[in-house]
This record gives C-alpha cells, sequence and structure tokens, in this order.
C-alpha cells in the first residue's frame, strides 16, 4: 500500500510538472522567447519633464502604447512611483483590466493575447510626478511554483475526492480534514499578502515581541528587529493597492524582502493596537518565529512560519474534535473547512486559538454527554484549560464557561460534587474575566482614537436606555447581515469577498447538513441544553457587540461600529448544532452526507485558492 502511495505521488509530480512546463508555457514553445521594446508611445495630459519622467496634469491622463502587432504574454515596464500610490487602467482588444503602480521598480501586466495598441490611464495622481519608461511586450518561458501547486492540488483533491466515492463515503472525515486543511491552509499561508489578514500587522508585532522574550509588552519596549522593516510595517497601509498583482512583481518583491535577515539587527519599536491581548493568542505563532529564527532563515520566512504553526494548532485541535464528538460530525467538518475559516487559520490572527479551541471543548462536552462517561481529571483539565485560553485570548468569549452546565448527573460520582465542580469552573470563569479585563484595562482596552468614543457615557446610556440599546444591536443585526454572515464564511479578509451567491450557497449547505446530519444520540441533548447553547450564542454575540458600543462607537450611535462576521465563527456549529435530530425512516445515509460534504468543501475551497492566485500570482 505504502509503495502504491508513493508512486502514485510520484507519478503525480511528474504529471504537474510537465503541465506547467509544458502546457502553461505552450505559447513559449510555439513562438520562442520574445522581448520587443515598443516604442511608438503617445501621451494625453501628461508633462514630460526634463529628467525624463511624466508628471500628471489631470486624472484620466493616457500613455498609449501603439504599433506592437504581436502576441504578448507580459506587458512590463520599469517604473517608480515615488512612495505613492497611482491607480491605473490597462486596456486592450476591448478588455480594462485595474490595477495601481506604488513601490515597485519593475511593473508587469498580464495581457496574453495578440494585441495591436495598449492604452494606461491614470485614474488618479493628479500632480504626481512619476517614472515610467522601457515598455516591452514579453513572451518567455515561466516556471510559476504557485500554478505548479495549484495543479499539484488539483490532483490530490481528485485524489480524495475519487477515494471518497470508490469507497462510498466510508472515510474517516477527520483524516479527510487533515489532508484538506493542510493542503489549503498551507498554500493560503504563502500565497495570502502580508498583512492582508483582519489586522495582521498588529497581531504580527505582538507575537514577534514574544518571540522575543517579552512576555508583556509595554508601549516603547524595543526589542530587536531585522534593519530597516519600516517599510515593511508601512505595507499594512497598502491592504487596497497591492505591492503585487503578477508572478513577476511578487518576486521582485519577495527578492527585497528575502534579503532582510538577522544577521543585520537594531533595537526598535513598532506600535501594535494588539498591546491590550495577552500572550496567549500568539503562543503558536510566536513558536514558529522562534525555530524559524534558530534555523537562521530570513525574516520573510519567519513570517510564514509563525502563520503556518498557527495553523498547525487549529488543525490539531479540529481534528480531534471531529474524531472525538459522537455526533454531528459532518457539520463540525463543514464549518471547520469554510473559506474564512480556512483563511483565517493560515494568518496571525488571536481569533485562530479561540476557533480551534472552541470547537474543540464543545466536541469534549459532548462526547461526555452522549457517552455518559464520568468527568475524570484529564477531562476536567483540558475542560478548563480550554475555558480559561479562550476567555483570556478575549474576554467577550466568557460566556463559553456555561457550557459546563450541559453535563449532566451521570458525569458525576455524587450530585453535590456535580454543583461542586459545576460552581468552580464557573467562578473560575469569573476570576479569568476579571483578570484579563484588569491586563486589558492596564494597556488601554480601546486601541483606536476615534471622535465622540466616551465609555462612560455610553455605558450610562446603556443602563438607562436598555430598550433603545437592544434596538441598536438588533439594527445593527438586520442592516448588516450579509456582512456579518459573508464574513464569517466567504469572506477573504482584505483580500476581497468570494461574493453573494457563494454566501447564499454556503449557509443553504450549512442548513441542510444540519439538518440530514441525524443521530440517534442526539436525543441525549435535551430541550434544557439546547437553551444553555443558544444563550451562550446570545450572550457571546451581546457582549461582542457591547464591548465595541462602549470603546469603539461614538456616543448614542444607531449602531454598532466595528462588529465584523469573524467574531461570529466560534458560534456557527454551536448554533448549527441546535439544528440536530434523530434518526427516521427518510434519514440519509451517513455515508453519502459524508460523500456530500467532502465533495462541497474541496470545491468551495479550490474556488478560495484559485481566487487569490488569480488576483496576485498569475
Amino acid at each position: 500500500m505504502k509503495r502504491k502511495l508513493v508512486i502514485t505521488g510520484i507519478i503525480i509530480i511528474i504529471l504537474s510538472l510537465s503541465i506547467e512546463i509544458f502546457i502553461f508555457n505552450l505559447n513559449f514553445f510555439i513562438r520562442g522567447n520574445e522581448s520587443e521594446r515598443i516604442s511608438e508611445i503617445t501621451s494625453d495630459n501628461l508633462m514630460v519633464l526634463e529628467n525624463g519622467n511624466y508628471k500628471i496634469l489631470e486624472n484620466g491622463a493616457t500613455i498609449r502604447l501603439d504599433g506592437i502587432n504581436h502576441f504578448i504574454n507580459k506587458l512590463e515596464f520599469k517604473t517608480n512611483s515615488f512612495n505613492k500610490n497611482i491607480n491605473i487602467q490597462i486596456a486592450y482588444n476591448g478588455i480594462i483590466k485595474a490595477d495601481n503602480i506604488n513601490n515597485i521598480d519593475k511593473k508587469s501586466v498580464c495581457i496574453n493575447d495578440w494585441v495591436d495598441s495598449i492604452q494606461i490611464t491614470f485614474m488618479d495622481g493628479k500632480g504626481q510626478e512619476i517614472c515610467m519608461d522601457e515598455f516591452f511586450g514579453a513572451n518567455y518561458f515561466q516556471f510559476n511554483p504557485f500554478r505548479f501547486l495549484m495543479i499539484l492540488l488539483f490532483f490530490i483533491l481528485s485524489g480524495v475526492v475519487g477515494y471518497t466515492v470508490f469507497n462510498r463515503g466510508n472515510v474517516k472525515l477527520e483524516v479527510v480534514f487533515l489532508i484538506l486543511i493542510l493542503c489549503f491552509g498551507l498554500l493560503n499561508s504563502i500565497m495570502t499578502p502580508t498583512f492582508y489578514s483582519w489586522d495582521e500587522a498588529e497581531h504580527f508585532i505582538r507575537a514577534y515581541n514574544l518571540a522575543n522574550n517579552n512576555l508583556v509588552m509595554q508601549d516603547g519596549d524595543k526589542i530587536a528587529y531585522p534593519s530597516h522593516l519600516k517599510e515593511f510595517f508601512d505595507k499594512k497601509l497598502q491592504i487596497e493597492n497591492p505591492n503585487y498583482r503578477t508572478f513577476e512583481e511578487y518576486s521582485v518583491v519577495t527578492q527585497k524582502n528575502l534579503s532582510v535577515n538577522y544577521a543585520d539587527t537594531e533595537m526598535a519599536y513598532y506600535p501594535t493596537t494588539a498591546i491590550s491581548y495577552t500572550f496567549i493568542p500568539y503562543l503558536f505563532s510566536s513558536l514558529g518565529i522562534v525555530i524559524s529564527k534558530i534555523m537562521n532563515f530570513p525574516f520573510l520566512i519567519s513570517f510564514y512560519f509563525g502563520r503556518m504553526f498557527n495553523l498547525l494548532m487549529y488543525a490539531a485541535l479540529v481534528y480531534f474534535a471531529i474524531k472525538i464528538i459522537p455526533c454531528g460530525k459532518k457539520l463540525l467538518f463543514l464549518c471547520a473547512l469554510l473559506p474564512t475559516i480556512v483563511f483565517q487559520a493560515a494568518s496571525y490572527s488571536a481569533d485562530v486559538i479561540i476557533n480551534g479551541l472552541c470547537f474543540f471543548i464543545f466536541a469534549l462536552i459532548i462526547k461526555l454527554i452522549v457517552e455518559k462517561k464520568m468527568l475524570g481529571k484529564i477531562d476536567f483539565v483540558m475542560m478548563c484549560s480550554c475555558f480559561v485560553l479562550i476567555t483570556a485570548s478575549k474576554l467577550a468569549y466568557v460566556p463559553i464557561f456555561l457550557l459546563v452546565m450541559i453535563l449532566k448527573q451521570d458525569n458525576f460520582t455524587a450530585r453535590k460534587k456535580e454543583w461542586i465542580i459545576k460552581l468552580s469552573i464557573l467562578l473560575l470563569g469569573c476570576l479569568t474575566f476579571v483578570g484579563a479585563f484588569i491586563y486589558g484595562q492596564k494597556f488601554g482596552l480601546s486601541q483606536w482614537n476615534i471622535p465622540g468614543v466616551n465609555a462612560k457615557e455610553q455605558i450610562i446610556s446603556i443602563i438607562y436606555n436598555p430598550i433603545n440599546y437592544a434596538a441598536v444591536i438588533l439594527r445593527t443585526i438586520m442592516t448588516q447581515k450579509e456582512y456579518l454572515l459573508g464574513g464569517a464564511s466567504v469572506s477573504l479578509a482584505y483580500i476581497g469577498y468570494l461574493g453573494r451567491d457563494a454566501l447564499l450557497i454556503v449557509f443553504f449547505m450549512l442548513f441542510l447538513i444540519s439538518g440530514i446530519d441525524t443521530d440517534n444520540s442526539t436525543s441525549i441533548i435535551k430541550i434544557r441544553d439546547r437553551g444553555i447553547i443558544f444563550m451562550v450564542c446570545l450572550l457571546t454575540v451581546g457582549l461582542s457587540m457591547t464591548a465595541l458600543y462602549i470603546t469603539f462607537t461614538p456616543v448614542r450611535n444607531t449602531t454598532v461600529l466595528g462588529f465584523q462576521g469573524r467574531y461570529l465563527i466560534p458560534l456557527i456549529f454551536p448554533f448549527l448544532f441546535l439544528f440536530q435530530r434523530k434518526k427516521n425512516s427518510a434519514s440519509i445515509k451517513s455515508e453519502i452526507v459524508n460523500t456530500i460534504v467532502i465533495l462541497f468543501s474541496v470545491c468551495i475551497l479550490f474556488i478560495s485558492i484559485v481566487y487569490v492566485f488569480n488576483l496576485y500570482y498569475v
């Protein structure tokens, strides 16, 4: 069996290489290596300066390249926007592409067509001086490692789907999950441009401080950074205008970043809005940074290592969650592999550890209830550890402690012991909340200076007008429902949004699976238990919104500002679990449901990774 897998793997790699080399470079083999300079250049609303640069006189100014009359794979030219971003449009053969020019020495635009002329329009930048020179229409051999990995991924996924169908869905979901999360997660970790996950620059700085033994980060703390990182961190402000949009541009930027290493360091302080977070959400990402530094990798590789170690932590937690949960496996599998969750898992987000721990602790509690297992010392320690780590990572998730109330008398040796343990865990929750709150308050729970925000006045307005505040929460949910649901399922942070159609399909599938993933053991989960689960979800949403209403929203604003769909991720599975039901004569076979969730997860995740690839690496 192992020999067959090795042989199959070698064949897949050879086939993937052949497709990348010969199919995607077909134009090179047909037409040969071409790089012809374009000399017929006219401009409108551009002033040619004495130094040869251009000055944009009006927005909408153009440069027209004529007399090309041949096939162009890539349009390339030297450029310099002098540290300012300029949005442009590239028009040819009736096609218009949006692009931008910023801190890059060589621009490369994918054309892949026979063209007579190309027009470059400057959408903004009036009065800006810009350097553009040496326009070339190029056609050359290119080995694109990302494209090769995409081809390889396609064959791996085909193998997973083929194996599932061949075995008629009789597969171990936790193993399939591990394969998919590692394949897609690792690709996301290297293909997502730096700082393109939510607030990633802020979380990276916090993780980097922890990797340098700065457990409790304070304003002004200087640690050893590689020299000349200011430009690297400045990119966090360019999330709407990426530094590269093609593989050639990525190569230029990456080569520059790879030159930054630990041989030349300086004591420096870089501020972060994550300073009020405890070190807990950064334990695994900082470990990745430490290991890469020990191995003397360049700084950029350290950045990727931190992402990967967060991913490995999430993969391990959810693997065991799917393995141990006695009912709702298919639903958990589907929820844990939503595009947003996989994308976030391969980042520095503080939410990664919360998501993984929430999935795991819920699975553990359901296992204890369904199997009527006595609460042992290991179970008790794991439960308390998960509760504490979740709350210490983000205060708003403290209602998670209430899940202990679902445990039944069967899980304890005596009624008295049951309540002693339950009350002890709830007390631990209160102490964790207070400790994390005091820590956060010491460094400033709100790190944003927003006009009109006054925490004291906002709290008073909530206390004296609770009905009005309830209306604020309801209005926020109703007016932002697509934004919130999309942010929890099909949003790829600053990269983009897979679209409303994808959102509708995803939630249709989630509710479908929650209804057809039947199991007789769900009868153990009584109405009281479902009420507690619902209460945990409701209180968590309310507490999250209240925290943002107090610290991030101007006084008496009609909606809560700053509440994002990703805060709902830990609640998706528990909420949908409420719709679980017993098997009946009309129930679909478990193996068929396995096949459905695997096929769906493979398709939606592949669409999301292709979306990223087409944006930046063609």
